[in-house]
Formats: C-alpha cells, structure tokens, sequence
C-alpha cells in the first residue's frame, strides 16, 4: 500500500523540482519514503549526469528534513515524468 503524504519541505536547492513523502507498507512493516525529483539527468550515460549534484541534492534534503525533526526511512530520486 502506498500513499501520497502531504509535501515535506520546501527547498531552495537549484536540482530539485518537488519533495514529497509517501508512505509504503512492507512485511518489515511502514516506511516512510522521501521522493525528491530532479532536473539531473539519473542515467550515467547521459551527458548530463552529474554524480556529485545528485549526491549534493540528497545531502541536502537528508539534512534539511534532520534539521526540521523530520524523520524519513529513505530517500528516492526520480526525474520529472
């Protein structure tokens, strides 16, 4: 079961699009999922890719959102579809 939580944040970071939460149940039980979308290319063989932006956009949500007291299982990054 998953489900569209309100939106966790707010961001200034230039990469990112949106940031929502959504809430995926597993037989290890709830988690609590961060959906960070980007305009960075995900693909290594597009040259567009940037490892380092992408790590920098997780970086920063990850410690944004410890920052605010929002706890989250983990982070997802996707494009814009």
């Amino acid at each position: 079961m998953e489900g569209n939580l309100q939106p966790a944040m707010s961001t200034d970071h230039p990469n990112i699009i949106s940031i929502e939460r959504e809430l995926s149940w597993s037989p290890a039980g709830w988690e609590h999922i961060v959906v960070i979308v980007t305009d960075i290319p995900l693909d290594p063989s597009n040259q567009g890719h940037d490892a380092q932006k992408l790590h920098s956009v997780a970086d920063h949500v990850g410690r944004t959102m410890k920052r605010n007291g929002h706890g989250f299982s983990r982070l997802v990054i996707r494009n814009q579809a």
